[in-house]
């Protein structure tokens, strides 16, 4: 089965599960999604996404670049949780096509809640299962680069990773405010070395049945000189039954910003739900 025909029938197999198990209208829907942020709700969260790249860079210009991320969560109301991703990739050149499977990660969560403030830490590892070897097992970290760049670095090159970070969402009325920072530790391979640094702001309106956020986030290597990567995400979800949303993503990334080849943009689309 192609990759894409693989991810619509997971997407639309969990949409029609969702439903049928939705409760009435009146509950409340999941929480609204940001870049870069995970969701604060108790209970458990599910998340998966299907982004499509496109680079200016001439050696990934030409073939279609596919990333799939699915995420599930699960917080108590006491804060202690954990979570589980899995990222994969499908690239297609020439009349050839190709699947590949990114770093299978798993950690711990904590969440709080005190008024309009909701904040995590989390910690966890993001273990080297990625598929193929040398650049088969960067193919993974290329296709989310844009999409979701906090998330990338740790989810292929041929070793693991060590996570930690935090995030918070901040409410006021419609308005709400999203911030994410961690540090990840590769374990392995020469060239992978530093650590690096991912900064994540957003900004948005959450409603029940609706929501619109824009984000931006910086990754830089700490052991190494380098510029930094700079992205800007782009989110619009709506509420479907009573636990779910769908949404769209768009995704721009900017390198140095001489050089007119670091720039590529991407479009995606997702399902949120809790369960």
């Amino acid at each position: 089965m192609k990759f894409t025909q693989f991810a619509f029938v997971m997407t639309s197999c969990l949409a029609i599960g969702s439903a049928a198990a939705q409760p009435a209208a009146s509950e409340a829907p999941s929480q609204s999604v940001l870049p870069g942020v995970l969701s604060t709700s108790a209970g458990a969260t599910f998340d998966g996404r299907v982004d499509h790249s496109s680079f200016d860079d001439g050696e990934l210009e030409g073939p279609t670049l596919l990333a799939l991320a699915l995420h599930g969560q699960y917080i108590a109301r006491s804060g202690l949780g954990g979570y589980l991703s899995l990222p994969l990739a499908y690239a297609a050149a020439d009349g050839e096509s190709e699947a590949f499977l990114g770093n299978l990660e798993l950690g711990g969560l904590y969440a709080i809640r005190s008024g309009i403030v909701e904040a995590y830490a989390r910690g966890g590892l993001a273990l080297d299962t990625s598929s193929g070897e040398d650049l088969d097992q960067d193919m993974v970290p290329i296709s989310n680069i844009v999409p979701r760049p906090a998330d990338a670095i740790p989810s292929g090159l041929g070793t693991s990773f060590l996570r930690t970070g935090g995030g918070l969402r901040l409410t006021s009325g419609a308005v709400v405010f999203g911030g994410s920072a961690g540090v990840d530790v590769p374990l392995g391979r020469d060239y992978m070395d530093g650590k690096v640094l991912h900064l994540t702001g957003s900004l948005g309106i959450a409603q029940p049945r609706y929501g619109l956020a824009l984000g931006a986030t910086m990754l830089q290597l700490l052991d190494a000189p380098a510029e930094p990567l700079v992205g800007f995400q782009g989110i619009g979800d709506v509420a479907v039954g009573g636990k779910m949303r769908l949404y769209g993503a768009l995704g721009l990334n900017f390198g140095d910003s001489e050089a007119e080849d670091d720039t590529a943009f991407s479009v995606g689309v997702g399902v949120r739900t809790s369960l």
